[in-house]
């Protein structure tokens, strides 16, 4: 397993291993995600559905990581499976996968956290080995990102949006139309 964090490599062998970054500065401004990118080949292939032609690699790694603050203390933990079939993946460059099965570079893309100032976090991360489908981690990389938009915020505030529009139209319409016959009948007693 390779941990990639702002250009640096630190190199160690998949297989259960804990690593841990040296410290790495983000801003602590906005949200931080931890992604993991794997060179996978596997032999298991999931077949395409009637109608398309693309394989899947099936694949299936338990993963750990623990963010730790510059104090050593766990600011945000997470346990998971980088699995073939959930999670937010992105398959990087070229996917080469026949019916004997394959290879691909695919990132994970793991929760987002919030760190406080000053922003000086370390990431304890534990790759193991796929015990499901046999799949290989050629390599392992751990990458931290800062500055990330967390979208749940904007989609509450824009269904708080969209259902709110409507009503506050009609009751706009109504006092519009409430506010005409008033002032009709205002100037017919004159």
């Amino acid at each position: 397993m390779s941990l990639f964090i702002n250009k640096e490599f630190l190199v160690a062998g998949i297989g259960g291993a804990e690593k841990t970054t040296d410290l790495i500065e983000v801003d602590a401004e906005r949200a931080c995600q931890v992604a993991l990118e794997i060179d996978i080949k596997s032999r298991s292939v999931a077949q395409a559905e009637p109608g398309e032609s693309e394989r899947e690699l099936r694949y299936s790694f338990p993963f750990s990581y623990k963010v730790l603050d510059a104090s050593g203390k766990a600011v945000y933990h997470e346990e998971g499976q980088a699995r073939w079939d959930r999670g937010t993946r992105v398959v990087q460059g070229e996917q080469r996968v026949d019916a004997s099965g394959g290879t691909a570079r695919i990132q994970h893309n793991l929760a987002k956290f919030e760190v406080a100032a000053p922003g000086r976090i370390r990431v304890e991360a534990k790759v193991m080995p796929d015990t499901e489908y046999g799949a290989e981690a050629e390599t392992v990389e751990l990458k931290v990102y800062d500055n990330v938009t967390r979208h749940a915020r904007s989609l509450i505030g824009g269904a708080v949006l969209l259902l709110l529009g409507p009503a506050l139209m009609i009751l706009g319409l109504i006092l519009f139309i409430v506010g005409l016959s008033a002032r009709g009948a205002a100037s017919g007693q004159q």
